[in-house]
């Protein structure tokens, strides 16, 4: 096996990277080993790491050194990485609610923070008071964060090499993929319906300065002490008692135009036909979890859902029991239903099945592989918000965004799913495609724009039936 100074296999760099990735070290060093990568998704963040862990672990073999990822499914992908790259000796995997949730303190080396903007929350930024550490990496598609506390992470860790989506583009780096941003229209009545819900969510946010004050006084207590701050001429328990009311009829009502948007039936028929249409390798978003469960039940058996709210299925499954005797072997038979015999010459072997409860874990775990590993024709994963960072499957070729926040970091994490390159058998190579389902003239496409503020290559279309030939056009059928 071929491998770099560091001791990395060939086959697992990427050339047309490895040259920046070295450079992307050089300069984190150069910083006293304190700093952040902050690069498009598909550029390589975990490799930037390992190349730093390697070079670190051969000038000292008793290097120990800690990885802090969100999730699990971006823990199991870290322990493959490190197995890959001979790695896995010297390095440990946390989820961060692992090390956040307790008061035990850790000392290690080296602090690998694997996407670091989710770090600056209250719960999990405790991570940097309770390990100890030498140098500290961050790993991030962007740093910046809605509520500006990428200033928190910063002062740990502070962006020393930035790789924007365009500049990877450019160069190669990651696929030339296209956003689409395609309208789905509503009917009259569902047209009514919406601008009526909006109309009751701004009568009732009129009487608070902002939506954060209005779900908080939906507390009687917070109530009535936004009465006594706002209204001093009045009586606060009066007022009070009004402010609840509205900041609860508020709340109903933008809960049912979130999920008006977010499951719409055009949204989940416009997806199945995509994915039917081409019969892509497929991820699909959504913010709802009975979205991308009505996906998958259309879809059917080629398709898998991903998220935290799966039901626990019920399996049949295989179960035997050996016998010397052949009289034993019968009398079992003739109390198990469904049994079968059979013989290896010495045993006698009785077959039957029972069902077998498959909970969440061995689901995702299943659905998850079953889909990377195209096993069993499966080419579709139906995910709510699980699947928003780390998970990486380069042959990934088409994405569906059905539903969103306004977040653009949110959006560059869904987008990179699709947004690495690859090559297939006959030599041809990928072409990445995004879609963006939205309800125009509503607060959904408003959503959207904040979500893309950081986007390249996006086409606004007018129809799905533009898209499609859009599509067609690109995959050249």
């Amino acid at each position: 096996m071929r491998k770099t100074l560091l001791g990395m296999p060939v086959e697992k760099i990427d050339s047309s990277k490895y040259i920046m990735q070295c450079r992307g070290v050089i300069s984190w060093k150069r910083k006293g080993g304190k700093g952040t990568m902050e690069c498009a998704t598909g550029f390589g963040k975990s490799i930037i790491a390992c190349l730093a862990i390697a070079k670190m672990y051969k000038k000292k073999p008793h290097l120990t050194c800690m990885i802090i990822v969100p999730t699990i499914s971006l823990k199991e992908q870290w322990e493959e990485i490190l197995i890959a790259f001979g790695l896995s000796e010297c390095t440990t995997v946390y989820v961060v609610n692992t090390i956040a949730l307790k008061d035990i303190k850790y000392e290690v080396d080296f602090l690998v923070v694997d996407e670091i903007h989710l770090m600056a929350a209250d719960q999990f930024s405790r991570i940097f008071s309770l390990v100890k550490y030498s140098f500290i990496m961050g790993l991030t598609a962007t740093i910046d964060r809605l509520d500006g506390r990428e200033r928190y992470l910063k002062k740990y860790a502070p962006v020393v090499m930035r790789i924007t989506q365009t500049q990877a583009i450019k160069h190669g780096w990651i696929n030339d993929f296209i956003e689409c941003n395609v309208p789905i229209p509503i009917s009259r009545k569902e047209r009514d319906e919406l601008t009526n819900m909006n109309r009751e969510i701004a009568k009732n946010m009129g009487k608070f300065d902002d939506p954060e004050a209005m779900r908080r006084c939906m507390k009687i207590e917070e109530a009535e002490l936004y009465a006594r701050m706002n209204f001093p001429h009045a009586n606060y328990k009066d007022m009070g008692a009004q402010l609840q009311v509205a900041a609860l009829q508020g709340q109903q009502f933008t809960a049912m135009r979130t999920k008006f948007l977010y499951t719409l039936e055009q949204k989940i028929a416009a997806t199945v036909d995509l994915i039917n249409e081409f019969g892509l390798k497929t991820i699909t978003f959504s913010q709802s979890t009975l979205f991308a469960d009505e996906v998958k039940k259309r879809i059917g058996a080629k398709a898998v859902t991903y998220h935290s709210n799966m039901e626990t299925l019920v399996r049949m499954v295989d179960k035997t029991k050996t016998y010397k005797k052949l009289a034993s072997a019968n009398n079992f038979m003739f109390k198990t239903e469904g049994s079968t015999l059979s013989t290896n010459g010495e045993q006698f072997i009785v077959t039957w099945q029972e069902p077998k409860k498959i909970g969440l874990t061995v689901q995702k775990r299943e659905n998850k592989t079953n889909f990377k590993e195209n096993l069993g024709g499966i080419n579709t994963i139906c995910t709510a918000k699980a699947l928003d960072q780390g998970f990486d499957v380069a042959d990934v070729e088409m994405g569906i965004d059905a539903s969103r926040t306004s977040n653009p970091t949110q959006h560059t994490q869904r987008t990179g799913r699709c947004a690495r390159n690859f090559t297939y058998s006959d030599g041809t190579k990928k072409q990445g495609i995004f879609v963006n389902l939205y309800v125009p003239n509503s607060r959904d496409r408003d959503w959207l724009d904040r979500a893309q503020k950081n986007s390249t290559n996006v086409v606004e279309l007018g129809s799905m039936e533009e898209c499609i030939a859009l599509i067609k056009k690109r995959l050249k059928v």
